[in-house]
């Protein structure tokens, strides 16, 4: 079960994993020692055989093959080692967030496939340049560039609202929702149970200093998604 933060947790707001079930450890060792398209084990410094970390970092950035719910505010409890989140007060303007940082210029495309195991109204599911704010509100817009999408039908570009995808109908407890984040033709689409509802956003911005983060946003208590499936397409 998550645990909060011992150093002021209430005014940061971050939520992060007991080191007993550090899967903090599980990600770094499965990006950080990657490099040139495979996974170093740690096993390889016992032979001296020790990648820079600075080389480690750079190449790491560019591939991600483990995805999981990293920070969160305090108002939401990450479960199942970070497969899981779920919303468990009714504390407004608060978000979690994925561990994978891509690169907005890394000319990838990225999937996301979520469960909905305990629908509400306004259960936000996007992407953010916004790094790790557990104070970030997807509904509101956020600083820098956020697109989502939510269980009301509601899209969201930054603070532009719109039912363009549809009544509440169409996002049900058990659904799987597929987010496709695409950095070459800088474009974010959804899918509902494996069908396109379009487009949300085809002018992304990109930089050389801008990353993209998987983020979600709920405004009420129970509210709970867990994360089925991370991929990289290209």
């Amino acid at each position: 079960m998550a645990d909060v933060e011992s150093t002021d947790t209430q005014s940061s707001g971050i939520e992060k994993h007991d080191p007993q079930h550090d899967t903090r450890s599980v990600y770094h060792i499965r990006n950080e020692y990657l490099c040139f398209g495979y996974i170093r084990d740690i096993e390889s410094m016992l032979l001296n055989q020790v990648i820079p970390i600075d080389i480690i970092q750079l190449c790491s950035q560019y591939h991600f093959s483990y995805e999981l719910f990293l920070v969160a505010h305090h108002a939401y409890s990450i479960q199942d080692d970070g497969r899981t989140v779920e919303k468990i007060s009714t504390e407004y303007n608060t978000a979690a967030f994925g561990a994978a940082k891509l690169p907005s210029n890394a000319h990838g495309i990225y999937e996301w496939t979520f469960k909905i195991l305990h629908r509400e109204t306004s259960m936000y599911i996007g992407i953010t340049t916004n790094l790790d704010q557990p104070k970030a509100d997807l509904w509101k817009g956020v600083d820098g560039m956020s697109c989502s999408v939510s269980t009301t039908g509601t899209k969201v570009v930054n603070k532009d609202r719109s039912s363009a995808y549809g009544p509440s109908a169409m996002f049900q407890e058990d659904g799987l929702i597929r987010m496709q984040l695409d950095l070459i033709d800088m474009k974010l689409t959804y899918f509902r149970n494996g069908e396109s509802l379009g487009v949300l956003n085809n002018n992304l911005p990109s930089g050389d200093d801008m990353f993209y983060q998987m983020c979600v946003t709920f405004l009420n208590a129970r509210s709970k998604i867990t994360l089925e499936e991370f991929r990289q397409l290209r």
